[in-house]
Formats: C-alpha cells, sequence, structure tokens
C-alpha cells in the first residue's frame, strides 16, 4: 500500500439555496493546512514538504484549491443514509480546472444552514500533479504512487 490519510481546511466559501435546495456554491480550501493522519514526526512533515513541491501540488504558486458547484440534481430513489443529490461542478487544484461529479448528501444545518457531505475518485494527473504516476511513467518501484486519490468532503455553510 502506497497511500497516505489526512485532512485539509476549508478557507473560504458560499452558497445559495432555493427552495430549501442548494442551486451554487464554492469551498475553497487552504493547501497550507493539510494534515498528514497516518505518519508522525519526519516521516509526517517529509511527506507534507513533498505534497507542496512541484511533484505534487505546488503550494507555493498554488495556496488555494477549490470547488464550485454548477449542478445539484436530486436523486429520486434517496433514502435516508444514502446520497439524495447527484452533484457536478468545477475542482480546481494547481491552477488547472476540470469538471467533477459525485453523489452527496445534502441535509439542513441549523437555522438556514446547509451540509455537504459526499465521497470520490479523482485523478490526479489530470490536474498536472503526475509524480510517480504508473500510466505515465515506467519501472516505479518504490516511487508509484496512485492516480487515483479519495476525497471525502464535508462542508458545512451557515446563513
Amino acid at each position: 500500500g502506497n497511500g497516505h490519510y489526512g485532512r485539509i481546511s476549508g478557507a473560504e466559501g458560499w452558497g445559495e439555496v432555493e427552495n430549501g435546495l442548494p442551486i451554487a456554491g464554492h469551498a475553497g480550501v487552504d493547501m497550507h493546512t493539510i494534515v498528514c493522519d497516518d505518519r508522525e514526526g519526519e516521516m509526517a512533515q517529509g511527506l507534507l514538504r513533498h505534497l507542496a513541491t512541484d511533484d505534487c501540488f505546488r503550494i507555493d504558486r498554488y495556496p488555494t484549491a477549490g470547488f464550485t458547484l454548477d449542478v445539484a440534481q436530486s436523486r429520486k430513489d434517496s433514502v435516508p443514509g444514502k446520497p439524495n443529490f447527484d452533484v457536478e461542478g468545477r475542482m480546481e487544484v494547481r491552477g488547472t480546472t476540470a469538471p467533477v461529479r459525485f453523489p452527496a448528501v445534502f441535509a439542513s444545518a441549523g437555522e438556514g444552514g446547509l451540509a455537504l457531505q459526499g465521497t470520490f475518485e479523482w485523478d490526479r494527473t489530470r490536474w498536472g500533479s503526475r509524480y510517480g504516476s504508473g500510466s505515465l511513467y515506467d519501472r516505479l518501484g518504490m516511487h508509484l504512487v496512485n492516480d487515483e486519490v479519495t476525497l471525502q468532503v464535508r462542508n458545512v455553510a451557515q446563513r
């Protein structure tokens, strides 16, 4: 396994709701807030330093990343605890924007607030992060890095 687990914090965002349903929005993250949860000490710090380089996220040049919601289509077959919307939008990472689509749960979050939760796979090479990609390079050995990254999103917006 060559995977890692971590977190990243939001920097800014906004959302529009019409008749209690999401119609537009944006969530940005501060790339400097990446935390490695599966390593400690120098192992974690070394990974974080590498993630900041041109090999990965180019944080010095692109300190924020984000997602802009274009369409949130209600799922007719939804049941509590399962995704109730199909979300389409644009994800920006490393200064590159590309479309993404994923199932999500939208729910009320207090007085006029809205919460979004979803999980999806994204191919980091579409956004220019090519380091260790087995689909782009041969004979990587221990330097192989998965192209597909699982992103779990949880965002809460308050009125």
